[in-house]
């Protein structure tokens, strides 16, 4: 246990809180059983703000599990570095009656870099203590004090903790200075408890009470909307000798743009070398282009957590020499050589992954995790990805559309938000013609043609940059079809005024029908489909998302087989909703049939009650593509 002092503000409620609760199982009421993996009977945040630099942050967690699914509750790890240092981490193991099993500590605890051999130049470490019984249910609890001598942001709270888990009791309590200026964001909860235990001293407490499990959904919106959170930020804050301040997005980009400051120096080579590239080049997209794809060609990817606590980019020179780099310093070594080049382009920050700006009047360093660049000329916006050596130029990923970023201006000494295309379902597309023969054993061959773009690309990937071997094995995968047997292939990539990539197969299919006495039956669209559909639900929490738009073109031409005829094919389909529309035509001559699909996807964003909509249109398309198309003998 923690040894909380006498007049610690956190003690008293820490010692009503132990005494509530017991260890075995039974006291966790049936209620909060069903349904869930873990059951947090305590999740206890407590942090003191000593001041502006120091934060000190204890947790108490006691958590029992029901089954194997809720196993990784008791994984329990603390990353942290030598500014971040870890003052004591203890946990114990109870049985399903609460009798003790085992303690942890010492040489139970395992410590281990928190990063893999692409990460150079760090000391971020990570502290682990697993937990586990083989028989369950089975109660771990968990303690640790960290300290943090300086900070420019405070953990956020999530009482739910995550899906299939419940909780008996969570608290949350932030301790500071009265003078000391704290901004928070609330969601689903009300505002704290607000005490004053110490002359000049106030804290905040937030409670929350039998949280009962929620299942994960999908297309949902983020997990936080829907379950009680709340997200805080100092107003302003000292770090490594520098001082910002949240109470903007401008004002917190002021302090992003003096990491970058004097980064972006060169080297004479430099310099030449760059006039050398663009050499009688007079079309500044042209000249964007082969600036980056020199980027690309010389340096890689490494992550590297130092200059600042990893907020600061290494300066472009050092680049320069090594040929490595993290988000940060790539972009800043190719926004100087695009200088050199005579273009401006802003060092940006954007979040990737599960992360993003939600925000326009809450800043704060969390909701971003990446660094982009963003060129800005008089005929378009480019956005450059500078840490892949194979992103073709002039493209834009599905997770750089439609986003608030933070674009910082270097001269001006600010940033502001601006947004990253949103572009609709045509830039994002996939075109597919497939041409078949049939014999009269059922057995085909044919070709494919794959043209994507927009977001769609990575469909492609990682196939346009690997060798024929991997190449080979990663078609046999996709088009896992029986009896599919792949001839030939070819890539191609063309980068422009658009960026396309195509992939073209030559393929066989055995069996490629299915038989019934004197008819052949084939699927319209064999290549197509939706693939898994979720279950329909009259228990939907969240709002429907859809975070994508795109375009699937598909056309399948059929030779007929000889000595057959057409006897069935389907109905022309036409369907429009706000998810989107799908339209399907058959035709057919002498000698072909030829079925084309187009289907749209919208972005969307809506009501729970739409979901089971969204659903019936995917079941839909699913439906139309697997329509039976069939042959019967001629007599």
């Amino acid at each position: 246990m923690i040894n909380h002092k006498a007049n610690s503000p956190f003690g008293v409620l820490i010692l009503i809180v132990l005494l509530m609760m017991g260890l075995n199982t039974y006291s966790i009421p049936d209620s909060l059983k069903s349904g869930a993996d873990a059951v947090y009977k305590r999740h206890i945040t407590n942090i003191e703000l000593v001041s502006a630099k120091k934060m000190i942050v204890t947790k108490i967690i006691e958590v029992t599990v029901l089954n194997e699914k809720g196993r990784s509750h008791t994984d329990f790890t603390v990353d942290y570095d030598s500014d971040q240092p870890i003052k004591s981490m203890t946990a114990e193991l109870f049985d399903a009656n609460g009798k003790k099993i085992k303690s942890y500590k010492g040489r139970d605890i395992k410590d281990y870099s928190q990063y893999s051999g692409s990460t150079l130049f760090h000391d971020n470490r990570q502290k682990q203590i697993e937990v586990y019984a083989p028989q369950y249910p089975y109660t771990a609890t968990f303690e640790y004090t960290q300290e943090f001598k300086e900070y420019i942001g405070i953990p956020s709270w999530y009482p739910q903790v995550g899906y299939r888990v419940s909780v008996l009791y969570s608290s949350y309590t932030i301790l500071h200075r009265e003078d000391f200026s704290l901004k928070y964001r609330l969601f689903n909860i009300g505002e704290p408890k607000i005490e004053f235990p110490k002359p000049g001293i106030k804290s905040l407490t937030w409670e929350q009470h039998g949280l009962k499990p929620i299942e994960s959904e999908y297309f949902s919106s983020r997990f936080f909307e829907t379950t009680p959170a709340v997200l805080l930020v100092p107003e302003c804050f000292s770090y490594k000798g520098t001082n910002g301040c949240y109470t903007s997005w401008e004002t917190y980009g002021e302090w992003v743009s003096s990491m970058i400051k004097d980064r972006a120096d060169f080297t004479e080579n430099m310099q030449l070398k760059v006039q050398e590239l663009i050499s009688g080049v007079h079309d500044d997209i042209e000249k964007v282009k082969i600036i980056y794809k020199y980027m690309q060609n010389r340096t890689r990817y490494v992550s590297i957590q130092l200059g600042i606590g990893g907020y600061q980019p290494f300066p472009a020179s050092e680049v320069e020499t090594t040929g490595y780099g993290d988000c940060k310093a790539l972009a800043n070594y190719t926004k100087t050589l695009l200088r050199l080049g005579g273009i401006k382009s802003h060092y940006t920050e954007i979040g990737v992954s599960n992360t993003q700006i939600m925000f326009d009047d809450f800043p704060s360093a969390w909701q971003t995790n990446h660094i982009v660049l963003c060129v800005p000329l008089e005929s378009d916006t480019i956005w450059l990805e500078c840490t892949s050596q194979q992103y073709p130029f002039g493209y834009l990923p599905y997770s750089m559309q439609g986003q608030k970023v933070l674009l910082v201006d270097e001269e001006e000494g600010n940033g502001r938000l601006v947004n990253t295309p949103t572009p609709d379902a045509s830039y994002n597309s996939r075109h597919r013609n497939i041409n078949l023969e049939i014999n009269a054993e059922g057995n085909a061959h044919g070709t494919m043609t794959t043209i994507v773009r927009g977001g769609e690309m990575s469909d492609l990937f990682p196939e346009l940059w690997q060798p024929h071997k991997e190449r080979e094995r990663i078609i046999n995968n996709k088009y896992s079809i029986p009896g599919f047997r792949l001839k030939s292939f070819n890539y191609n990539l063309y980068e422009g005024d658009t960026t396309w990539a195509s992939e073209d197969i030559s393929m066989a299919i055995n069996k490629f029908t299915s038989q019934t006495g004197n008819r052949l039956f084939i699927k319209a669209n064999v290549f197509g489909g939706i693939g898994n559909i979720p279950a329909k639900s009259n228990k939907r929490r969240s709002e429907l998302v859809l975070k994508h738009s795109y375009t699937y073109i598909d056309s399948v031409t059929v030779k007929i087989p000889e000595g057959y005829k057409i006897e069935h094919l389907p109905s022309t389909t036409s369907t429009q909703n706000p998810f989107g529309s799908l339209r399907t035509e058959f035709s057919s001559t002498d000698a072909t049939i030829k079925y084309v699909r187009s289907l749209i996807v919208n972005r969307y964003k809506g009501p729970a009650s739409e979901y089971n909509n969204f659903i019936d249109f995917l079941l839909e398309v699913n439906r139309v593509d697997n329509q039976n198309i069939v042959f019967v003998k001629e007599i």
